[in-house]
Formats: structure tokens, sequence, C-alpha cells
């Protein structure tokens, strides 16, 4: 005769279920294992960017046969790339990497540039948390060809881009696209920093002078002259209060000139001596204004060095040492703490990251990937963190992008 199964009661069973889901450990911090984002064709110069909600994206430009596409993957820092990637544009002609930022409500816009009526024209498109993009738009349509998109994060999310005679930008606002006219030409790399209203402030350097221009209701007014001499690789960020503060390099050493709110730029201060490449400026959600740079002699690779400033440009503390490296990137995340990503020295290039907590506490060094390639872009590493503490970091070996997420 057959027995029959005691089956348990109904009862018993969401008991059990409670038992299992309550007795489950979460998941530690750190960071994911290394994940191949392609596995076709070759890819070059990966970016990345992240927001709220968790949500990370990063886009790549992959040639696979002749087609030459640019391509964005969506994810989670807690989740990992999940979906596939969406192919933004691809064209036998040049299409160049696309560059993501986070908009709202999940969504992420994305820039690049391709080749189009003979010019190299601007285009970009709204990608939703779904994955679902939307019509792609040309930002430049006639004339020359532009070069050098980039975005300006802030409340506004802001493109900028620059011609051979001119720069300019498009504001994404919640009313719609709204144009601006840069006070420089051409866009190389400047500093710029945005306020609730839009692009406020640019800084660039121009005939041995690093100027800055204030945008006003009338536009951009005339540029002042904060430092004159040896000067390049300027940056600008707007600080807790209003306060201002522009970066720039003189002869080799890091300086930093601070206006609060409603004043004048003060003495230039020095922040780090000795720099081989453009600093990397991040403000956290405590207030700290984070600065990284490689020290040391340009032929080898140095020092890179963590320096925390107030919104007056006074030093928060020493001058840290974040290890030897090239190329780094710094993220803020929205809980008062930031990621910095490098390079190596080896001729493997391989990519570490570090966590810097409120107060400049710094987090033992973590190496991504032993190696990586030169194609991973001038800047490097890939790195991005979300407001919730995450962060996502990506790198190109062997032709394929890879990834690895930060669990908070």
């Amino acid at each position: 005769m057959l027995r029959r199964h005691p089956y348990p009661a109904p009862a018993a069973l969401a008991a059990s279920a409670l038992v299992l889901l309550t007795a489950a450990p979460s998941a530690s911090a750190g960071w994911s294992a290394d994940r191949a984002q392609t596995r076709a064709g070759t890819a070059v110069a990966v970016r990345a960017a992240a927001g709220n909600g968790d949500r990370v994206a990063l886009g790549w430009q992959r040639r696979i046969g002749s087609a030459r596409r640019a391509e964005l993957r969506l994810g989670r820092a807690r989740g990992g790339f999940t979906r596939l990637p969406v192919v933004l544009d691809s064209s036998r002609n040049s299409v160049e990497t696309p560059i993501p930022t986070y908009v709202r409500d999940g969504a992420f816009a994305v820039a690049w540039r391709r080749h189009l009526a003979r010019n190299h024209r601007i285009r970009f498109v709204s990608v939703d948390r779904d994955g679902r993009r939307g019509a792609t738009i040309n930002a430049t349509t006639t004339g020359e060809s532009a070069y050098h998109p980039q975005w300006v994060a802030g409340p506004v999310p802001v493109l900028a881009w620059s011609r051979r005679m001119r720069a300019d930008a498009l504001e994404l606002t919640p009313a719609g696209l709204r144009g601006v006219r840069l006070p420089v030409s051409p866009l190389s790399e400047p500093g710029a920093a945005t306020d609730a209203d839009g692009l406020a402030t640019v800084s660039w350097v121009n005939d041995g002078r690093v100027l800055v221009s204030d945008r006003g209701p009338g536009g951009f007014a005339p540029p002042i002259t904060v430092a004159s001499g040896q000067v390049n690789l300027t940056r600008v960020i707007r600080a807790r209060g209003g306060a201002t503060l522009v970066f720039w390099r003189q002869d080799t050493d890091l300086m930093v000139s601070a206006r609060p709110a409603g004043g004048s730029f003060g003495s230039a201060r020095p922040v780090l001596a000795s720099t081989t490449d453009a600093a990397q400026v991040a403000l956290t959600r405590t207030g700290e204004v984070l600065v990284v740079a490689p020290t040391g002699d340009r032929s080898v690779v140095g020092e890179l060095r963590l320096a925390r400033l107030g919104a007056d440009g006074a030093a928060l503390g020493p001058v840290r040492s974040l290890g030897r490296g090239r190329r780094a990137a710094l993220a803020a995340d929205g809980t008062g703490s930031a990621f910095v990503a490098w390079m190596g020295e080896s001729s493997a290039r391989a990519v570490s990251a570090r966590r810097i907590a409120a107060g400049g506490i710094l987090g033992a060094p973590r190496v991504l990937a032993t190696r990586s390639d030169p194609l991973s872009g001038p800047a490097g590493p890939a790195l991005a963190a979300t407001r919730e503490g995450g962060a996502v970091a990506a790198w190109i070996d062997r032709n394929d992008v890879h990834a690895r997420t930060y669990r908070p």
C-alpha cells in the first residue's frame, strides 16, 4: 500500500518561509566580481554614469565587422548589469563613444559624435529606466564640425561642445531644451559649474591666463583673470554656500582660488606640488572638496595624492597618498563618501580603487583588474557613484568592456 506523504499545512509553510526570509543574511558591502559586458567585436573608451535609485549606466564604442556602434548598458550597483546593450547609433562612418549622464526617475541622457552629412555632428538621446530610448536629437545640424562633447553634471544637466570658432551648450531643463552660447572657443575641457538654473560659471585658459566668466540674465559676463603665467588644466566647482573654487596648474603645481557667494576671488593657494596631469575634483554631500592628482616626474608613474579642502579653499587636513598610479577618476556619492579608481604603474595597467569616507578616512585599496588596455581612454578607467553609496568602475581588457559594481 502506498503511504500518503504528509504535506505540511499552509500555515506551517508560511511560517517556514518567514523564518527563511528573516534568517537569510544580507549581502555584504564591497565590489562584485569582474564581468565582461561585451563578448564580440572591438570596444574602446568606456564611460560611466550613476544617479539615484542605485542606477548605473555604461557607454562605449564598439566595432563589429564594418559597423561602428555607440552602445549603452543599464544596471544597478546592487544587481550588476542585467540588460542587453542598447544600440544608440550604427554606421560605417565614424561613431564615437557615447557619454551618459543621469537625468531623473531612473533615466539617462547619452551624447556622442557621429560623422553625418560630411561633418561631425553631436547627437543625444534619452533612455528610460526600462531601456526604452526616445528620439535621437541632433544637437548640431549645420555648419562646421563639432568637437569635445561633454556633460556638465548638476541640478540641470548641460551638454557642451565646441566648433572651430565658437562653443555652445544645451541645458536639459524640465520645460525642454535651452540653448546657451559659451564665452570660450574652442572648448578644450574647460571647467564648468552649474546651479539650479543651469550653467553658471565657466573657467578656461587663454594666452597665459586663467579666465572665469559668470552667467547672468543677459548671458555670460566679460571674463575676469584669476591667474597668469605658465598655466593650464583649469577646473571650477561650486561649493557649499554658493562659493566658487577655481583650480589650475601653475608650472607643475596645482593651485586654487576661492570666491565666497557675492564676493571676489582671493589669493591663490597651493594644493598639490609637482602634479603631472589634470586634477580630478569632486564635492561631497558633507561639503568637502576632494582633489586627486598624480604627482612626481611625468616620465614615470608617480604617487596619487588626495587633498581635502573647505569652501574657502583651505586644507582640511594633510595631503594623503592613495598609491602609485596614473589616469585617476574620482566620483562622490550621495552619502558623504567618494570613490577613486586609477591605472597602476606596471605595463599591465592594473585597475585599483579605494573608497574615501567622510573626513578623509581611506578604505583599503582594492585591485579590480590585474590588467587593462590603454584603449580604456585618455581618462583611464571609467567611474561613477550612486546617491545611495554604490559605484561602478569599468575598463577595457582585450577589446572587451569589463565592469565591477560596488554594493554599499
